[in-house]
C-alpha cells in the first residue's frame, strides 16, 4: 500500500498536516526506515513524497473487511478511501453495494473512533449554489461538523454549502503562493475555506470573498468568528452584481470548476498588470493543453494577454476527468 515518506526531523509537522486532511490510515502502524518515517495513507495527497510499502496492521484495530457481511467479489468494489468532513464520513457506495450500505456504515464507525456520523451522497452537486443531498446511514443524526484544516476551523453543513475536504492541500498551495502585499479576491467563496487558509498562512493586505448562497455566507461569517478573524470582507450576493463596485485585485481565485470560465471576462475587469488568477475547471486528461488555448482566446477577446505560470491537477473527478487549476498571470 502507499505511504507518505518524511525525514525524521520533519515527521511531526508532516504527520499533523496529514491528520488535518484525514489522510493517515489509522488501521496501520507507521514504518521507520533509517532517517525516514513512512505514514500509511488512505489516499495520495498532493505535494508529498509517496512510496509503496508493506505496513503492519494495528492489533487493536479491526479490519474493515472482517466486519462486513458482503460476498467476496463485491468487496473489491468497495472504495479504498472515503472523504471526511470533521467527524462525518461521506461514503462512496457503488450501486452493487447499496444493499449492504448500513453494514458498511456501521463497520466504519467501529474502526474509526474519531468519526461519529456516516452519510452517503444522494445526488451530485447541482443548481446555482452547487449543493448536494446526503443521507445519514449510521451514528449521530447530524449533517454539520467542525472541520480542521491547515490550522483553521471550518463549520460545514454538508447540504448547505459546496465543500471538498480533499482540496485542503490545494488551498494550502495557493495560500503559500500569496504575497503579503496582495489584495486577494475569492469568487464563489462558500463557507470561507480559501479566505481563512489564506488569512492564516499569508496575511495579505486584504481578503475579499463573494458568495451567492445565503446559507454558505452565514457559515462563512460564523467561521470568521470561530477563528477570531476580523480581517476578511465577505459579501453575500451574485458576483455579477457585487464585483463591479469593488476595486482591482492582485489575485483572483475562481474555485468553481463548472462555471469559473464564464466569469473570466468579469474577473479581468478587476485585474491589474501582473494580477494572478487561480482558475479551476474539470477536464479530460487529454484536454489540458487545449484548455490553455481556449482560456487565452477568452482573455484575448476581453482585451488582455495572459501567461500560464502553472497547471496543477488537484484531484480526480471521474475516470480520466480531473479538477485542474491554471495559475494565470495577466499582462
Amino acid at each position: 500500500m502507499k505511504g507518505v515518506q518524511a525525514q525524521l526531523c520533519n515527521a511531526q509537522k508532516i504527520k499533523q498536516e496529514l491528520i488535518e486532511i484525514n489522510c493517515i490510515d489509522q488501521k496501520y502502524k507507521p514504518l521507520k526506515e533509517g532517517s525516514y518515517i513512512i505514514f500509511p495513507i488512505q489516499f495520495v495527497p498532493e505535494g508529498y513524497s509517496v512510496v509503496e510499502k508493506e505496513f503492519e496492521a494495528k492489533t487493536n484495530t479491526p479490519i474493515l473487511s472482517n466486519l462486513l457481511n458482503i460476498p467476496e467479489p463485491l468487496l473489491k468494489k468497495l472504495p479504498s478511501s472515503q472523504e471526511r468532513v470533521g467527524s462525518i464520513m461521506i461514503l462512496e457506495i457503488p450501486e452493487e453495494l447499496e444493499p449492504y450500505e448500513t453494514n458498511i456504515a456501521n463497520a466504519h464507525l467501529k474502526i474509526n473512533k474519531d468519526i461519529t456520523t456516516i452519510v452517503k451522497k444522494t445526488d451530485v452537486h447541482h443548481g446555482v449554489f452547487r449543493t448536494r443531498g446526503v443521507k445519514i446511514l449510521a451514528g449521530i443524526n447530524t449533517k454539520c461538523s467542525i472541520h480542521k484544516e491547515s490550522s483553521v476551523r471550518l463549520k460545514i453543513h454538508l447540504e448547505q454549502t459546496y465543500f471538498s475536504a480533499r482540496l485542503s492541500n490545494e488551498r494550502l498551495r495557493v495560500a503559500k503562493s500569496v504575497k503579503s502585499t496582495e489584495n486577494v479576491l475569492v469568487m464563489f467563496s462558500g463557507a470561507a475555506p480559501y479566505p481563512l487558509v489564506i488569512w492564516k498562512h499569508a496575511k495579505p493586505q486584504s481578503i475579499t470573498g463573494i458568495e451567492i448562497n445565503p446559507k454558505a455566507h452565514e457559515l462563512a461569517v460564523e467561521n470568521l468568528r470561530l477563528n477570531k478573524c476580523d480581517d476578511i470582507q465577505l459579501y453575500n450576493g451574485d458576483v455579477r452584481s457585487v464585483l463591479p463596485s469593488l476595486k482591482k485585485f492582485d489575485r483572483i481565485i475562481m474555485p468553481l470548476p463548472k462555471t469559473s470560465e464564464e466569469f473570466l471576462p468579469l474577473a479581468l475587469q478587476h485585474c491589474k498588470q501582473g494580477t494572478v488568477i487561480n482558475l479551476y475547471t474539470f477536464l479530460h486528461v487529454d484536454g489540458f493543453e487545449n484548455e490553455k488555448k481556449r482560456l487565452s482566446l477568452i482573455c484575448e477577446r476581453a482585451g488582455h494577454t495572459i501567461m500560464f505560470s502553472n497547471m496543477v491537477p488537484c484531484g480526480q473527478h471521474a475516470p480520466y476527468i480531473y479538477r485542474v487549476c491554471y495559475d494565470i498571470i495577466v499582462q
